[in-house]
């Protein structure tokens, strides 16, 4: 959990949530596959902004939040009014290269201030439980799914 104890109104919290968590991480002895980064897009008067200011996205016609690691986008949150997929794919693109510079900086920040990491204690359950899990839920989940509900139905059926 991230919480911020100050901000200025303008700048959007979120992806700098996700990049104050990424770092704390990686300069820690918790043993993660990170860093990662995020990156917000908006699209005002023809043109792309990274990491637009909250008055910006006022005028925005896309909202993206892209948050990646060096080599793949983790996660999208979008919204757009009548945005053709091609930019939407080129927002993407400008997240994803824009996610880099900070990925970098989090690397450089570890190499500075970072802890050696703590060994990973991987937690397998028994065939027995695997078995017993999938006697009790699959056939459910399964029927679940194929009710074709919408997202609110099926997260309430889940």
């Amino acid at each position: 959990i991230v919480t911020a104890m100050a901000t200025d109104g303008q700048n959007l919290m979120d992806p700098l949530a996700i990049i104050a968590a990424s770092a704390a991480l990686h300069v820690s002895d918790i043993p993660w596959n990170g860093p990662i980064a995020a990156t917000t897009i908006g699209f005002v008067d023809g043109e792309f902004v990274v990491n637009p200011t909250a008055a910006q996205m006022e005028h925005s016609s896309l909202s993206l939040v892209a948050a990646g690691t060096e080599d793949n986008i983790l996660m999208v949150e979008a919204g757009a009014h009548e945005m053709p997929e091609d930019l939407v794919l080129e927002a993407l693109k400008l997240a994803h290269e824009n996610n880099q510079i900070v990925i970098k900086a989090i690397h450089e920040l570890r190499a500075a201030l970072g802890k050696p990491k703590a060994p990973a204690s991987i937690f397998l359950p028994s065939p027995e439980v695997e078995t017993e899990v999938a006697t009790l839920a699959v056939d459910k989940i399964a029927a679940t799914l194929e009710q074709g509900l919408s997202k609110v139905e099926l997260n309430n059926a889940l």
